[in-house]
């Protein structure tokens, strides 16, 4: 049998054990033969990974036999690591220059900068849910094309276990509304017109910190150093806040937790939970309304 001919019965045995999940005997197979491949050959095997977003698989694989170069850089990628240039597997869904927005208009707009493939995943989906379920309305924020980070990305978690990141490059950045980072570590959080994410977060954060840009509060218990600066003064601090003396607080509001340790009481426009206490409530319709009339103000602004 010829080389060429031998070649091909090995491709095909590393598709049978590809797919039938004998993942530790593909390796071995792998790790013995693919070294004499041409990488026609290899990328065949490649792309068969790709295709079941087996990027893990990939990168194990990578570690005995050397790839294609398209291939070494998506999983670098997947590692969060540096590269000369978005490999055409993902040039469509990611980019290391300055981000691009979708034409449609937008009152506010979110330049993404993801970590590593896991980022980039993660906030397509929930962009993409976002895009089914949008609030408070469509076309209240547009996302750009994720930017990759391209290992420059710096995060500090503090005591409280939020993640505070920013880039470290040297690209312009867009002239836009605010900033989201995906980060692997560190717990969802706005601070001014930053927000970060982590691989975990889903659509239900997303609208949780997007509520934060417009000047929602959260309902569940203030930390100390929140509660100093939130609870101590009478007043309306924001959309969905009210500190004062039981009696004082807006006709139909509610207590809620978040000065629980307080001078003065917090109070909330709606009785019951809501998705600023726990992410996974539904967002009240009073909210959304709230929350349109914001935009709107804002979006009014913009055009004067």
């Amino acid at each position: 049998m010829s080389e060429l001919n031998v070649s091909r019965v090995q491709v095909e045995k590393t598709r049978r054990l590809l797919y039938a999940n004998r993942i530790d005997d593909f390796l071995l197979f792998a790790e013995s033969v693919m070294g004499e491949w041409s990488l026609e050959q290899k990328s065949v095997v490649c792309d068969w990974l790709l295709a079941k977003q087996q990027i893990d698989l990939l990168a194990g694989l990578s570690e005995l036999v050397e790839l294609p170069k398209e291939i070494e850089q998506i999983i670098r990628i997947y590692h969060g690591q540096a590269v000369d240039e978005i490999p055409a597997w993902l040039a469509s869904r990611l980019t290391l220059g300055t981000p691009t927005f979708p034409s449609t208009q937008c009152v506010k707009t979110i330049e993404v900068v993801v970590d590593s493939l896991d980022g980039l995943n993660t906030i397509e989906k929930a962009v993409d849910q976002y895009s089914l379920r949008p609030e408070p309305f469509k076309g209240a924020f547009c996302f750009s094309k994720p930017r990759y980070s391209n290992g420059h990305l710096q995060c500090n978690i503090d005591k409280q276990g939020y993640a505070k990141c920013h880039v470290n490059d040297d690209i312009v950045p867009r002239n836009t509304d605010h900033r989201l980072y995906v980060t692997q570590q560190g717990l969802a959080n706005v601070r001014g017109h930053v927000m970060t994410l982590n691989h975990k977060s889903g659509y239900a954060v997303l609208v949780h910190e997007l509520m934060h840009f417009s000047g929602f509060e959260d309902e569940y218990v203030f930390s100390a150093s929140k509660t100093k600066l939130k609870c101590a003064q009478k007043g309306r601090h924001a959309p969905n806040l009210y500190v004062g003396e039981h009696g004082d607080e807006p006709a139909g509001w509610s207590e809620s937790p978040s000065c629980q340790f307080g001078k003065y009481r917090s109070f909330r426009p709606v009785e019951r939970w809501s998705n600023l206490q726990y992410q996974s409530m539904p967002l009240p319709d009073l909210y959304r309304q709230l929350w349109t009339t914001i935009l709107d103000g804002e979006r009014v602004s913009q055009s004067l």
